[in-house]
């Protein structure tokens, strides 16, 4: 399964990069806050951290549960941490310099968890649940912890 990168401001549109690792369906996708960098998540339930430029694979962090993975996205004050949400209603906070998921940085919003987002700051944290919930968090931005 890939990832087709298009540049929609040339006539014709064009595909940039095609970028390859994703076993199943790729369910989310994120940009880092210099654009270099773009995170996927997918059923195969795993997220891949990518360096555009180079086209490669950086990183590739399975899901804590092994379930699918259905959102992802990039902390905005700390590019270093991605935030992922699963079919389980797992919320869990990544370092994606190591690889390692943050301590107090999961929690259970229950149903599926089909969308994040956060404030300019990185402060607050929304997720959004198949279940028509919607629930915010406060993101210590140092730790990871919700």
């Amino acid at each position: 399964i890939t990832v087709s990168i298009c540049n929609v401001t040339t006539r014709p549109p064009s595909v940039d990069c095609i970028l390859n690792g994703h076993k199943k369906a790729v369910t989310g996708c994120d940009w880092s806050a210099a654009n270099d960098l773009m995170v996927s998540c997918s059923l195969d339930a795993t997220l891949r951290l990518w360096d555009v430029r180079s086209r490669s694979c950086l990183r590739t962090v399975r899901d804590q549960m092994g379930v699918e993975l259905l959102a992802c996205l990039f902390q905005p004050a700390n590019n270093n941490m991605v935030i992922a949400g699963n079919s389980r209603g797992m919320v869990q906070v990544l370092n994606v310099s190591t690889g390692i998921y943050a301590r107090g940085g999961s929690t259970k919003l229950g149903g599926r968890v089909l969308s994040l987002a956060c404030d300019a700051s990185g402060q607050l944290l929304w997720a959004g649940n198949d279940k028509g919930i919607i629930m915010s968090f406060i993101f210590d931005l140092e730790t990871g912890r919700l």
